[in-house]
């Protein structure tokens, strides 16, 4: 059986990675075998949580990030064409400035490198070959 590296390749990001169930992910996405690129606003404790990934021989890079400005799809276009992502969680709360299925929706179609990803219909269609999973602050999709 293949495994989600072999399905989904090595890199991952994690958007709200610095607490809770975003780094409750990248902690269970690195035990997996996935490389990470983790997202949040605050630096430090993104920096505590890549010490603790690399200690399991992971690559991790960190990106302080505020996912509610202008500049964001910008920013995760440029960390996509560094890393090939094939598994992209949004665990962030809904900005007040763009709502979540039109902008957010299509930065995590920016991130993916599957271009079934990028032109995914949104979480709330029934398509087979989607998996989603959503708690009233994360999303995680994949195939």
């Amino acid at each position: 059986m293949a495994t989600l590296v072999d399905r989904y390749g090595n890199w991952a990001l994690i958007a709200g990675a610095s607490e809770g169930i975003g780094a409750a992910f990248a902690r269970e996405l690195a035990v997996a075998g996935f490389s990470l690129v983790l997202i949040a606003r605050r630096a430090a404790p993104l920096e505590a949580l890549a010490s603790e990934l690399t200690a399991l021989g992971r690559e991790v890079e960190v990106h302080a990030l505020d996912l509610a400005t202008p500049e964001l799809e910008r920013d995760l276009r440029a960390i996509a064409a560094a890393h090939p992502i094939g598994v992209v969680v949004w665990n962030a709360a809904l900005s007040v400035m763009a709502p979540f299925l039109t902008t957010h929706w299509r930065i995590i179609g920016a991130c993916s490198t599957s271009t079934r990803a990028a032109r995914s219909p949104p979480p709330t269609s029934s398509a087979k070959r989607w998996r989603r999973e959503a708690t009233a602050r994360s999303c995680c999709c994949r195939r």
